[in-house]
């Protein structure tokens, strides 16, 4: 499975609550591994330290700041990082590897460069648009740490430029023969920065997945022409899938007609879901406010829209009438969902493996 690890450490549970007691003991349950407890906590602070940095800038992400927004002690933090530029590396390190995985699963079974290139780049667009937090974090706030994250950064733009420098011949008339292995690193980098611009110029929700036909247009012009070019602009795009409100499309791939795999859904985790599917592996047909309680959510809200875009994801049901007949909810993995929450727990029993 791609990076199944996600859903493992990033943010399942609170050091003193949810499904896990302080030390680490499973409630009603033998003992977790120290690892499996070590690699939950680097989890939840790379998790704080997205949100933090995305709300108020690197330079106001302090270590009390961000053991505060994970619930954990200073000493803790130090135990698992060198200090906070080492976190914040490590967190840009696990955003990197979401956007690969998400690039790799969506390419799976396109049979030419060009439909590559178009579900690779929309399948970046959708998870940076569906998490802005994550794109602040990873296109914004990544150029102002330190050397070692722009290293990364330039490391991970080079891939890109690599598959984008695939497409030299790949146009009728052979279009783009000849074309410098710079010019792909350049398109790369124009593409970054007109997301850059996007996020700043949009401090809600950014609209990222709209850029998805003028970005094609201006990546495939060198390779393939200008009427190729063309047509991404005034192509039309997959609508949008699961509940109201949502961005996440559902890529149409040639002879993979379907539900989605269960990677697919596995890259679409966050630690909060994560801790949902833990929670009704074990308590089936439990309510909101149990679910909510367990997981550690306050808000009411919230946690009904988890809930609402887990079922649009297909991974949870319910089974009960539902507020709207005046009964009450009664949540259940879905087989989708079971066979995620048996993966997890695989990965947990593998000592949190990465």
């Amino acid at each position: 499975m791609v990076i199944v690890v996600v859903g493992v450490v990033v943010g399942v549970v609170s050091e003193t609550g949810g499904l896990f007691t302080e030390n680490g003991m499973r409630k009603g349950r033998k003992p977790v591994s120290r690892d499996v407890v070590e690699a939950i906590q680097r989890g939840r602070l790379m998790d704080a330290m997205v949100q933090v940095v995305a709300e108020h800038g690197y330079a106001a992400a302090t270590v009390p700041r961000v053991t505060g927004r994970a619930g954990m002690s200073r000493l803790t933090f130090y135990q698992l990082f060198e200090n906070r530029a080492d976190c914040f590396l490590a967190a840009f390190d696990h955003a990197l590897e979401r956007m690969r995985a998400s690039m790799v699963e969506a390419c799976v079974g396109q049979r030419s460069w060009l439909a590559m290139v178009r579900a690779g780049l929309l399948a970046v667009l959708e998870l940076l648009e569906s998490e802005p937090q994550l794109a602040r974090f990873c296109v914004v706030a990544a150029l102002g740490v330190d050397e070692r994250v722009l290293e990364r950064r330039a490391e991970a733009l080079s891939e890109l430029a690599a598959v984008l420098h695939a497409g030299v011949g790949h146009g009728r008339g052979q279009a783009g023969a000849g074309r410098s292995p710079l010019l792909s690193e350049g398109l790369v980098g124009a593409t970054f920065s007109l997301v850059h611009a996007r996020l700043l110029a949009s401090p809600g929700k950014p609209d990222l997945v709209e850029l998805h036909g003028e970005l094609m247009s201006l990546l495939v012009l060198p390779y393939l022409g200008s009427a190729a070019a063309s047509r991404e602009l005034t192509r039309e795009h997959d609508a949008p899938t699961g509940p109201s409100g949502s961005h996440m499309r559902a890529r149409a791939r040639p002879n993979a007609d379907g539900p989605r795999s269960l990677g697919a859904h596995v890259r679409l985790l966050t630690g909060r879901t994560v801790a949902v599917l833990v929670f009704l592996g074990e308590c089936p047909g439990a309510s909101n406010r149990a679910v909510a309680a367990a997981v550690g959510i306050g808000d009411e809200g919230q946690m009904s829209r988890l809930l609402r875009r887990l079922e649009g994801e297909g991974v949870v049901s319910n089974r009960g009438g539902g507020w709207e007949r005046g009964l009450a909810n009664e949540w259940a993995l879905t087989r989708l969902g079971s066979e995620l929450d048996a993966e997890i727990r695989a990965c947990a029993a593998a000592g949190g493996a990465r």
